[in-house]
């Protein structure tokens, strides 16, 4: 019922296996179906789950099974015994012409023999079988022992020190809350409904503006909401239709939910570097499939392109004048001189 290092080793290989079968698939179809690619990757991430958990179930309790069986079977064999039908096995071996009443008992007993001694072979087995498992447990050497624990402490430490990365990244997604006030431009909510029913949503996702965001971002999956940079009334409207369809093609996808699946993928097996990988390679495949679905919905792909492109230089270029702005701060003879 405890954990064993060979558990660990098969759950490192079938993840490994698993993962690394997806990563061919996607590297294969890299390029072309984003979409399915994606879905594919999230899709492995809880199979990868399920599998590191099957194989990490405890396997004491078939020794208990077991174990009961065999001693269910000595009380059958004491009261078999002492009923005499033991005798009537040996009287089967030598039958009499009286006991004999039709053509068919013969067989009917000979069949109920051969069941009840390949019974007996199976439950010796088993009982051998217990008989060394007991006696091999007491035998670990201190090295084994050590080096479980050893083990066992890094995969303890590993999982609260990223326990604590995603405490980190969900405090920080509550400070973009905090400090982000809702959108009420009518003409933004227009052109957000407007694009909600090109992508067949049930709801519009709410709109809120914060200068901690990039661009723009989405949070939730139940109640979506919409984040823009506080500067977007300077937005061409090209560059408006494009962050408005990427993000709601996010929403469209439900990338947020196989997101925080992903997340709780990476921090479970955070020991192999196949789920890293993974993880990393569908968050790229997501932004891929919501570029290609957005582009579709705006009609005109290379506006799509040009205005995020425009946007992400822009953003570059406003963090590198805020940092030389905080160097000059911190340093103000630089602004003397």
């Amino acid at each position: 019922m405890s954990f064993t290092l060979h558990a660990f080793v098969w759950a490192c290989l079938q993840i490994g296996a698993l993962g690394g079968c997806a990563l061919v698939v996607a590297w294969l179809f890299r390029g072309s179906r984003p979409q399915w690619i994606s879905s594919l990757l999230a899709g492995s991430c809880i199979a990868m789950l399920i599998v590191a958990g099957i194989a990490l179930i405890p396997t004491g309790q078939w020794t208990i099974v077991s174990q009961a069986h065999v001693e269910e079977m000595k009380q059958h064999d004491l009261a078999v015994s002492s009923s005499g039908l033991d005798e009537g096995i040996v009287s089967y071996r030598e039958p009499s012409p009286d006991a004999i009443e039709t053509q068919d008992s013969a067989p009917r007993k000979r069949s109920e023999n051969s069941l009840y001694s390949v019974h007996m072979l199976v439950s010796k087995a088993l009982h051998r079988f217990d008989e060394r498992v007991r006696d091999s447990e007491p035998l670990q050497e201190p090295t084994q022992s050590n080096a479980k624990s050893g083990v066992v402490i890094a995969l303890i430490s590993g999982l609260v020190c990223m326990l604590l990365l995603w405490l980190s990244s969900y405090l920080c997604i509550r400070r973009v809350f905090r400090h982000s006030t809702l959108i009420e431009d009518g003409e933004m909510r227009g052109l957000v409904d407007c694009y909600a029913k090109k992508f067949a949503l049930s709801s519009t996702p709410r709109l809120r503006e914060s200068s901690l965001i990039a661009t723009g971002a989405t949070v939730g999956w139940l109640h979506p909401t919409i984040f823009l940079h506080s500067d977007w009334r300077k937005w061409s409207e090209q560059e408006i239709s494009a962050v408005v369809a990427h993000e709601l093609a996010h929403v469209c996808r439900r990338d947020y939910l196989w997101v925080v699946i992903a997340t709780w993928t990476k921090i479970v097996l955070f020991f192999h570097p196949v789920v890293h990988v993974l993880v990393q390679r569908m968050r790229a495949e997501q932004e891929l499939a919501a570029d290609q679905l957005a582009a579709g919905k705006m009609g005109d792909a290379r506006a799509y392109g040009r205005a995020l492109a425009s946007l992400a230089l822009r953003s570059q270029s406003n963090l590198c004048h805020k940092e030389s702005d905080d160097v000059k701060a911190r340093n103000p003879k630089t602004n003397s001189n």
